[in-house]
């Protein structure tokens, strides 16, 4: 494992898989709680929206999804936006 956040869980490949937890949180972490397939959820959308992007020639930090809760990225530095 490279990190782990609140949410999400980095595992290093040759590149990374980021794996999305059943976690929701708030207050920068203050209030934390699970929803049930919220790990799916996140990445049918973050993959959707990475796919579409990559479609329409924008390039993006994202490789192909690998499982119901993780997708395959190159590792990169995240733009702080």
């Amino acid at each position: 494992m490279i990190t782990e956040g609140k949410t999400k869980v980095l595992t290093p490949l040759n590149a990374v898989r980021l794996t999305s937890k059943d976690a929701i949180t708030a207050g920068d972490g203050a209030k934390k709680d699970e929803f049930a397939q919220k790990g799916e959820y996140a990445t049918e959308t973050t993959c959707n929206v990475f796919t579409l992007l990559r479609t329409h020639g924008i390039p993006v930090a994202f490789y192909y999804r690998n499982s119901p809760t993780s997708f395959i990225a190159p590792l990169c530095i995240m733009l702080p936006w």
